[in-house]
């Protein structure tokens, strides 16, 4: 199964309910784009 790709929204309303979790429940392997991890932990 290929990676599935994640945008910002669903990675900070996630981590805002402390339910990350969800994504390897329910997606298995996870991609998530550079400019996603920039906009989402480094900003």
């Amino acid at each position: 199964m290929p990676a599935t790709v994640i945008d910002s929204s669903t990675l900070i309303h996630l981590g805002g309910i402390g339910r990350l979790d969800l994504l390897r429940h329910f997606v298995g392997e996870i991609s998530i784009p550079q400019a996603v991890f920039r906009e989402v932990v480094v900003e």
